[in-house]
């Protein structure tokens, strides 16, 4: 067999793109997202933190079950990878959750929507120090800054408001976003050998 040539070049994988679909389900998950607040501002009046949490992951998690065994998909096989996925089930779903349901009724669900914003900036500061490949430019800085002065302004100022009336509850939120931050780096860090090994469908149930 011919060896490959010393001067080819490596095939480089596609750049992803955002055409109409992938657009679509972005403003649908925004929406999702943000609305989720409200309700959760609303549930936590009479519902539990953690019983909350628990019905939230857990009717999740049933759902995801079924759409597996329904498309006739299989959770993936080898003891390892689950300790990454109870990893990413605590970054990513039950510290950010608790924290978030006991933080947003005592600071209103548009100021937690503000604090939730800070997701990519925690992010990009602990991919900075934690990884090699990841380092903080001048341009994803100014990217995210105005991103963050975006959602301000469509929330709305006066939500700010409600940052100063529970420094606890503002501690929580942010201790969320950096939860989140955390786990973006882990699943980064997963590529090609675990969590992202394993479509969708199945990986999420395993982090409920």
């Amino acid at each position: 067999m011919p060896a490959e040539p010393a001067n080819r070049l490596p095939i480089q994988p596609a750049a992803p793109t955002l055409d109409g679909t992938v657009w679509a389900l972005l403003i649908g998950l925004s929406l999702l997202w943000g609305a989720s607040f409200v309700f959760i501002k609303v549930a936590a009046v009479d519902i539990p933190i953690f019983t909350l949490v628990l019905a939230r992951v857990g009717l999740a998690a049933l759902a995801l079950h079924a759409v597996i065994v329904m498309t006739g998909r299989a959770y993936p096989a080898g003891r390892a990878i689950y300790g990454r996925y109870a990893l990413m089930g605590l970054l990513n779903n039950a510290i950010p959750f608790i924290l978030i349901v006991y933080a947003t009724p005592r600071i209103g669900a548009g100021a937690a929507s503000i604090l939730n914003a800070m997701t990519p900036i925690f992010t990009l500061i602990v991919a900075h120090i934690l990884t090699a490949d990841e380092k903080i430019t001048a341009g994803k800085a100014g990217g995210i800054a105005l991103g963050f002065a975006g959602v301000v302004v469509m929330i709305g100022p006066k939500s700010l408001g409600g940052l100063s009336g529970e420094a606890l509850a503002v501690l929580a939120m942010l201790g969320a976003t950096l939860a989140y931050g955390f786990s973006g780096v882990v699943a980064g860090a997963a590529s090609g050998t675990s969590t992202r090994s394993s479509p969708p469908p199945a990986s999420s149930p395993l982090q409920r």
